[in-house]
């Protein structure tokens, strides 16, 4: 992980799930209101939940270099993030997920969303999955 203060870029790199005892924070949670972009190049990874909660000044997010064969998990993946505007899933493969729960919950400005490659299982956990209603 790399995060450039000056710019607000985070880059995200890595090949596996990262310590989930700390309340399900990233590892970069202190940075969550400084966060502005976000490139993530990931595999092999199973959980992203909680990636990206409360990063509320967060625009924008690019997956297109990230393989997400094996992650379950994608619940609360953005949630609060209430400036986020655009996120490119291109490298986002869901086919082994099975929870979704909050997932863009109170993403209140999110303009631009391609979920056409999308594979949401009957039996996922979907709840709150697009609830941008804030307050």
């Amino acid at each position: 992980m790399a995060f450039n203060e000056q710019t607000g870029v985070l880059t995200v790199e890595g090949f596996y799930d990262w310590d989930r005892t700390d309340d399900f924070k990233a590892p970069w949670y202190s940075y969550s209101e400084k966060i502005k972009t976000a490139k993530v190049k990931v595999k092999n990874l199973t959980d992203f939940s909680f990636m990206f909660a409360e990063c509320r000044n967060l625009t924008s997010v690019d997956f297109s270099e990230s393989d997400t064969s094996k992650v379950t998990n994608f619940s609360h993946m953005f949630f609060n993030c209430t400036s986020l505007e655009t996120v490119n899933l291109k490298g986002i493969t869901t086919n082994a997920g099975t929870d979704f729960t909050s997932m863009f919950e109170n993403c209140v400005n999110l303009k631009e969303l391609d979920l056409s490659k999308f594979v949401i299982g009957e039996n996922a956990k979907t709840d709150d999955f697009f609830d941008c209603t804030y307050g």
